[in-house]
């Protein structure tokens, strides 16, 4: 016999021992998979190997408020591999992100976040470090001064809206989607603030910003494979790919700006009229934190950090005003309630001003109860930087939280039908707006709360009594309404398009030109 028959022979006949070997490891694996934990609390069991995964592909808030009602105010799940602790009640989130800021300060390390960061280099993804803090420390420092007072309202009144009722007008009072001319007007509050640059609807640039974010939800979508299954993060899928080369058309714009600062900011480092003027200005001067150890800001740092103030004044803006006209449009008593506040409070002969915010209490419950009922964050991610516990429940570090912002603002225990858009709960009997409640927390909280709070919130109350002080809005002659079930992407609530007319009320303030 051969040397080749004789091994072939052997080979074959240890076939069926090495398959049953090999299956007998398949199964312990995803049986053990399946293993809780000692000391972790109840939750789904998932499937073998992918957990609980598929079940969070499509509207994984109600999947988590379903878990959440079976399994308590704090359960566990399996993602793929990763194994996820959910905080499901404002006292399970208070002791983990306040009480244990520290502890829960951590960010997960998955192949999205790493795409889009960079590496991490940011302040949104970046690891819980010295550096980190200082890093956000410079960012709120930054977005504060552009974020409130007489420069949004100088970017709003004067470079924004303008360009806004300008596309308005010339829809001529035909039926036009909302949301791009709020995508208008809020990228060129952000884009003069970040780089001093501002947009018209045919521009070359916005149209690409529009671009890429639409195409950066639709690729990286409610996650990559990677991210709750490691061992994929190196295999170049179809979404990987275009995710990657969203991500690098939207840096290329940023780091353009960048480029061009760069340039000046070298012959004159005293004149700041940015935000990436005054990152700029940082590298130059001493910067130091609490340990006196000096940080600078490299050009990755730069980039980054300059998406993310882009972003904090964007996204949650844009997904909030479109929500929110769509509400008073299905809502015609509200919308009115809006129309009369604004009358009483500014009229007609003169533009909204920041100042007025405190006299309008129920149109801040408007924005209010649409962050409450369609939570544009679903979830706020954490990742524990140390062993610590939380509902007397211990954790190991690097354990993932999810605290379920979607089940705490639709608490039916908290909020009388929470299903319902009701904006007079956030108003005392008096019909003033309430201190901000306990169960309300659509920007977060703990360390790592959204930078872009101030500024989102003021943004939102200049356009809506801006629009609201100038047109009438309606659904088209066809009567069609806007659909209010919401549409997960990107564990951010989007509201499914929908088109409104917009009819003018009376002449433009006395103060306002084109």
């Amino acid at each position: 016999m051969s040397v080749i028959s004789y091994l072939t022979k052997g080979t074959f006949s240890a076939f069926p021992g090495i398959a049953l070997i090999v299956i007998a490891v398949i199964v312990f694996s995803a049986l053990w998979g399946l293993r809780r934990p000692r000391g972790w609390p109840n939750g789904p069991v998932g499937l073998p190997f992918i957990g609980s995964a598929f079940e969070l592909v499509r509207n994984p808030h109600l999947t988590m408020a379903k878990y959440a009602k079976k399994y308590g105010p704090i359960y566990s799940m399996k993602i793929g591999t990763r194994r996820v602790v959910v905080l499901n009640t404002m006292d399970m989130v208070k002791e983990a992100l306040v009480d244990k800021a520290n502890d829960f300060a951590g960010r997960m390390q998955t192949q999205s976040f790493d795409i889009i960061s960079e590496g991490r280099n940011d302040i949104v993804f970046g690891e819980f470090s010295k550096f980190w803090q200082f890093r956000r420390k410079l960012g709120a420092k930054t977005i504060r001064k552009y974020a409130s007072g007489p420069e949004l309202e100088r970017l709003f009144q004067k470079e924004a809206l303008p360009r806004l009722l300008k596309a308005i007008e010339e829809k001529n009072e035909e039926p036009f989607q909302l949301k791009t001319l709020i995508m208008l007007t809020i990228v060129n509050i952000v884009g003069a603030m970040c780089f001093g640059k501002q947009y018209d609807l045919e521009d070359q640039e916005f149209q690409e910003i529009v671009k890429v974010t639409k195409n950066t939800l639709d690729n990286f979508g409610n996650g990559l494979m990677g991210d709750v299954m490691p061992i994929l993060r190196h295999v170049p899928t179809p979404s990987v790919v275009m995710a990657r080369r969203g991500v690098l058309k939207w840096l290329g714009i940023i780091q353009k700006h960048v480029d061009d600062h760069m340039d000046k900011f070298q012959n004159d480092n005293t004149n700041t009229q940015d935000l990436i003027d005054e990152l700029l200005k940082s590298r130059t001067d001493e910067a130091t934190i609490s340990s006196g150890k000096a940080y600078r800001l490299d050009s990755t740092n730069l980039r980054q950090i300059t998406s993310n103030l882009f972003g904090a004044g964007l996204h949650t803006t844009i997904a909030t005003l479109n929500w929110c006209f769509a509400f008073m449009i299905t809502h015609p008593d509200v919308k009115e309630k809006v129309r009369r506040e604004v009358d009483e409070v500014i009229g007609q002969d003169r533009l909204p001003a920041l100042t007025d915010r405190k006299n309008m209490p129920y149109c801040n419950a408007v924005i209010n109860e649409t962050l409450r009922i369609r939570s544009i964050a679903i979830i706020i991610p954490r990742c524990t930087t140390c062993d610590t516990a939380v509902g007397g429940f211990l954790l190991k570090k690097g354990t993932w939280v999810f605290c379920n912002t979607w089940k705490i603002h639709m608490d039916e225990t908290v909020w009388s039908k929470p299903e319902e858009f009701r904006p007079e709960r956030f108003l005392d009997k008096h019909g003033q707006l309430l201190h901000k409640p306990d169960n309300f927390i659509p920007f977060g909280m703990g360390r790592r709360m959204c930078l872009g709070e101030t500024l989102a919130m003021n943004e939102m109350f200049l356009y809506l009594v801006s629009l609201i002080q100038r047109y009438s809005f309606s659904t088209p002659p066809d009567g069609t309404k806007p659909r209010m079930q919401e549409l997960c992407e990107a564990f951010i609530i989007q509201c499914r398009p929908y088109k409104i007319v917009a009819r003018r009320r009376r002449p433009l303030p006395n103060n306002e030109s084109h």
